[in-house]
Parts: structure tokens; C-alpha cells; sequence
């Protein structure tokens, strides 16, 4: 009924003694302690997850491959779950077996709750190289509470290399914590959740997925604001955001607000603001290096636009030759932005060491700076 972790430097083929297995035809128990348990089913055959008592932990269980995924349609031999109760409670297994043909259903991602009929959610998925966090959902339901509420559900604890997006409620009065959901109660202006994202790997490109806004009231406006580098961005026009990982730097702050124009200018105004003037920053890190800390070549690039605008944002080589384009005559609200050179040309090969230009246009102005890339 216990289940590990176990970490390889290559792959290995593991065998076993002789074993002896435990009834079938009788409940199986495992109790569960306050915090996180790591557990696993004692039968040789799928259980259904209907058979897994009490109902109410059915929808806390994490399956695990190498990323966590919630709501596991049976519990398989020799896979391991993650569950976190917040008080003593008996978990109990029911053997059953099932026919072939449902064992290849589907694991149902919380991304798509399933529980509940929420009046509408989005979901917000990180990426970082391999790593990915995917099961984070903020939404409306009629019984939702303003803090804790049974729709909510504990954030896993990071493993190996991740990237991780949780929101972070160690102020509520009942069960404060860290979760990966966070259901409100109806408004009729809008909503605020405020979130993080860390990962542990440092240098690399990190973007931030958004999507079922088909589900969001039309009439509501969806803003994210990095609350790190105060820029902020309408999301139904951009669906992804972008940013360079530094685990130095611990977790990077978001917020993302949902509602009616006048909630949205009111409740942004405090953490947004525009230039006098078209900026264009010095990127960051400069030099950049394929070395040491940084690992793979990545640099962030900022600039500031007073009012809303078409804008470009080009690589150039020393000789002149554009070899990248990261934005192309794209309409981008009034405040500051931020966009990644990873250090490659379109075709997407690694450049060599050098100094480079990077030039932001807007209509006809230009600004132009110089960055420089070690191998």
C-alpha cells in the first residue's frame, strides 16, 4: 500500500523474489496521515476509482508520470500515487477486476473539472524544457467560497526538474496552504487571483499557457500583470506569455483579473504603468552565455510603449543582417513588455559569439541597442 520514488542515473531493469499477494476478496486499508502520503494499490489488476473509499478522496489523488496528473481513472499495479489529507482518515481499496476494454480509458485532466459544474474556469499551464505543470484551474462556481472551499485541491510538491504554477493562500483561516485551484463565488464586476510560478531551472525560457476563455462571460476583459516586472497583457488577444527562469530569484509573482472594463483599468492601475515615452531597455543578462549558470543562450528584452501601438522587434548580426524577428507589426497595449532571444536565427540554429543588435520599431521610430552573446 506504499509506494517511492526511485531515481536512476540510466535505465535499469529491476527484479524481484517470489512474492505473495493479499486477499482479493476483501477491502484493502491504508491509513492516511495529516500531509502528503505516498501510496499504492496491493492488487495485480486495475481498481476502478469508484472503489476507492471515502468518495471525497477520490478527486485529491495524484497520479505521476513525470509530471503530476489529477484525477486517475483507476489505481494501476506497481504505479504510485500522492494524496494529501488534512487530518487522520482510512483510505480503503475495493478489489475488483475490470475488462480490458475499460482499463484503456482515459486519464481525465482537473483542467477539465469534473466534479463540479463550474459557471466557467480557465486553465493556466507552465512549460520550461521538458518540464511542465498542466493541472491548474481558477474559475467560478455557484458555492464557492471567497477562501477555502471544497472545490479546492493541494498543489503537489515539486520533483526533479519542474516548473511550477500554485496559488499561494497561507493566509486563509481555514486550511492555509499552497493549491493548484482557486474557485470564487460569482461577482458581478469581476475577479482577481494572484499566483505564482518557480521552477529550478534556471536560464530557460518559461511560458505560461491560457485557454478555455470561450467559458468566461463575453463581456469580461482577461488581463495578466507580472507583478515582478510590472507589465501587463490582455490575454484574449495573447494567450501565452514568455519569460526567462532564474531559480535565484525564487518565485515570480502574477496576477490575473477578469471582469468589466472599468474593474479591470481600477485594479490594474496600481501595478501598471506607461511611459512618457517609447523605451527600449538593456537586456538582461548582457552579456549572455551558453555557460555555466545561464546554461542554454537566453536573454530578455523590455521596452515601454506610451500608448497602444504596432510594433516590431528585430535581431540583428554586427554586419547588419536581420536574423530573427520577435515580434512582426504586432498590436501591443500602452505599459512595458518583454520579449526572449534564445540566441538562434529563424531557422531556429544556434548563433555564434558575437554582438548583436536588437531594434524596436514603431511606425517610424526606431531604437536600437547592442547585446552580446558568449559561447
Amino acid at each position: 500500500g506504499k509506494s517511492i520514488f526511485l531515481i536512476t542515473k540510466e535505465n535499469k531493469t529491476l527484479t524481484s523474489s517470489a512474492g505473495a499477494t493479499v486477499i482479493t476478496t476483501a477491502p484493502f486499508t491504508i491509513d492516511l496521515k495529516p500531509g502528503w502520503n505516498m501510496i499504492a494499490s496491493p492488487f495485480n489488476f486495475d481498481i476502478p476509482i469508484q472503489n476507492v473509499k471515502p468518495d471525497s478522496l477520490r478527486d485529491d489523488l495524484y497520479a505521476y508520470n513525470g509530471a503530476f496528473v489529477s484525477f486517475p481513472n483507476f489505481l494501476k499495479p506497481w504505479e504510485g500515487y500522492m494524496i494529501k489529507v488534512k487530518a487522520p482518515v482510512t483510505l480503503t481499496i475495493q478489489p475488483a477486476e475490470t475488462p480490458q476494454s475499460a482499463i484503456t480509458k482515459p486519464v481525465v485532466s482537473r483542467a477539465e473539472p469534473t466534479a463540479f459544474a463550474p459557471d466557467w474556469f480557465i486553465r493556466v499551464q507552465a512549460t520550461c524544457e521538458r518540464a511542465s505543470d498542466i493541472d491548474n484551474v481558477i474559475g467560478v462556481v455557484q458555492d464557492a467560497a471567497t477562501e477555502w472551499d471544497r472545490h479546492e485541491r493541494f498543489e503537489p510538491p515539486p520533483i526533479g526538474k519542474y516548473v511550477m504554477v500554485s496559488f499561494p493562500h497561507r493566509d486563509w483561516q481555514r486550511y492555509p496552504d499552497v493549491y493548484t485551484t482557486d474557485f470564487r463565488p460569482p461577482s458581478s464586476d469581476g475577479h482577481v487571483w494572484d499566483f505564482a510560478v518557480s521552477s529550478n531551472i534556471s536560464g530557460k525560457p518559461v511560458t505560461l499557457n491560457f485557454d478555455n476563455f470561450a467559458s468566461v462571460p463575453p463581456e469580461y476583459e482577461i488581463k495578466l500583470v507580472d507583478l515582478n516586472l510590472k507589465l501587463s497583457q490582455d490575454l484574449r488577444r495573447e494567450a501565452h506569455y514568455t519569460f526567462r527562469s532564474n531559480n535565484s530569484e525564487g518565485k515570480k509573482a502574477f496576477r490575473l483579473l477578469t471582469g468589466k472594463t472599468d474593474f479591470i483599468s481600477e485594479r490594474s492601475a496600481s501595478v501598471t504603468v506607461a511611459p512618457a515615452t517609447y523605451e527600449l531597455a538593456p537586456n538582461f543578462p548582457n552579456p549572455f552565455s551558453a555557460n555555466g549558470t545561464f546554461g542554454n543562450p537566453s536573454t530578455s528584452i523590455k521596452f515601454g510603449l506610451p500608448q497602444k501601438s504596432r510594433v516590431s522587434l528585430r535581431i540583428y548580426d554586427i554586419l547588419g543582417k536581420e536574423i530573427a524577428t520577435l515580434f512582426n507589426d504586432i498590436e501591443k497595449e500602452a505599459g512595458y513588455h518583454a520579449a526572449i532571444w534564445e540566441g538562434k536565427d529563424r531557422q531556429g540554429n544556434a548563433m555564434p559569439s558575437g554582438i548583436y543588435i536588437y531594434r524596436l520599431l514603431i511606425g517610424e521610430i526606431v531604437l536600437t541597442k547592442k547585446m552580446t552573446l558568449i559561447k
